[in-house]
């Protein structure tokens, strides 16, 4: 990990918004996000006490992921379709996956979802882990390939993106993305969604998002 690197980029942004995330140019483009209504809604619905409604629980993880301004229009389209198509096992799968994933095993709700989700080519990163970044919004993180392959790259961080999603990779790179975090102002990362939007606004490798 560059610490000089990523604080050349916390100057650089602070330089432009000095009150970070709370400047009225950043507030404008993160109230498209929904960041605070979406992980409401997410924590309401994935509480422990709510796992007794199957239906219900893969009713709102397809809502969530089409709520998500994160998740590319294509992947929810397609995940809206297969959750339609679901029969009783595949959602009692998703189900228990979901309640391990946020209440019990990560590891094994994971790659429990992980399967799943690979019947039909859905085990996509922003899929897997949209509903983590929204449950809890200050520890976990959301992998959207690009922007996670041009901080790791950037930062040189010592691990290699892997396309194949595994929770191997997520807890390692999530534990580098809080290492970093904890080093910053909280000016540039008032949650880890808010962080991953610093480094797209200010990564020389970065060109998907230049306000």
């Amino acid at each position: 990990m560059n610490i000089q690197r990523i604080k050349g980029l916390e100057q650089e942004f602070l330089a432009r918004y000095p009150k970070g995330f709370q400047d009225p140019e950043i507030v404008m483009i993160a109230a498209k996000h929904k960041m605070d209504q979406i992980s409401k809604f997410t924590q309401e619905s994935f509480a422990i006490e709510q796992f007794v409604h199957n239906k219900e629980i893969v009713e709102n993880f397809a809502k969530l992921i089409g709520k998500s301004s994160m998740v590319s229009i294509f992947e929810k389209a397609k995940f809206r379709d297969f959750i339609k198509s679901i029969g009783g096992d595949e959602r009692e799968g998703i189900v228990w996956g979901l309640k391990e994933l946020l209440h019990g095993d990560s590891a094994r709700g994971f790659e429990t979802l992980n399967d799943i989700f690979a019947m039909e080519k859905l085990n996509k990163w922003p899929i897997l882990t949209a509903v983590l970044i929204y449950f809890r919004p200050q520890t976990e993180v959301f992998i959207k390939p690009t922007t996670v392959k041009a901080i790791i790259e950037w930062c040189q961080l010592d691990m290699k993106y892997t396309s194949k999603p595994t929770w191997a990779f997520y807890e390692s790179y999530r534990a580098a993305f809080n290492a970093m975090k904890a080093e910053l102002s909280p000016l540039v990362s008032e949650n880890n969604a808010a962080f991953s939007g610093f480094f797209m606004m200010t990564l020389p490798n970065m060109k998907e998002f230049n306000p």
